[in-house]
């Protein structure tokens, strides 16, 4: 299930003509390389620094199905282009929901809510509390952050994430005219 994989994040792209003239058809593309899942350790860093892009190329192999990774950006769905009309977005299809997963049914939806107010009412009941532990310092002690050192940077460039290609063409993007994609 959806839910299963993580939280639901969505991404929105505002395309505006602040004018004053019109753009015809070969004028604009939206072009995302969309990370879609952490790059084994067998091709990190791959051929020379480039990730891997899905769907760039004609019969590009389904690296998805080829070596699993971790899922970074899980494409649910189509894009979604407001007005309707305004633009064309181009991937792999075989990309959209890959997994094949299921959103929630309405009943899961009612049996989950029941579970958490059986939760919310367990939580509410009296109980005890732990005294707080402190330091030399007199400092409350609190959770150590991940430091700069720590950080990893991802992205399709690096070869730590496997990507596909996300092409918008817009169409006719009149001066003052808007086009939002997610």
């Amino acid at each position: 299930m959806m839910p299963d994989i993580g939280s639901k994040v969505t991404h929105t792209f505002h395309i505006s003509n602040d004018g004053p003239w019109h753009v015809g058809d070969d004028n604009v593309n939206l072009i995302i390389d969309w990370p879609f899942q952490l790059s084994p350790p067998e091709i990190d860093g791959g051929d020379g620094g480039e990730g891997e892009r899905e769907g760039e190329e004609e019969g590009v192999e389904d690296v998805g199905v080829a070596r699993p990774g971790k899922w970074l950006l899980y494409l649910a769905s189509e894009a979604e282009v407001t007005p309707p009309d305004a633009a064309t977005c181009y991937l792999n299809p075989r990309m959209i929901n890959h997994l094949g997963l299921r959103d929630r049914t309405t009943q899961e939806k009612v049996e989950e809510e029941e579970e958490e107010e059986v939760m919310g009412q367990v939580a509410s009941l009296p109980k005890r509390r732990r005294r707080e532990a402190v330091q030399d310092g007199g400092d409350k002690e609190s959770p150590s952050l991940l430091s700069d050192a720590d950080a990893v940077t991802i992205n399709c460039v690096n070869g730590r994430a496997r990507c596909m290609v996300l092409n918008c063409r817009i169409w006719h993007l009149r001066a003052r005219e808007n086009v939002v994609i997610r």
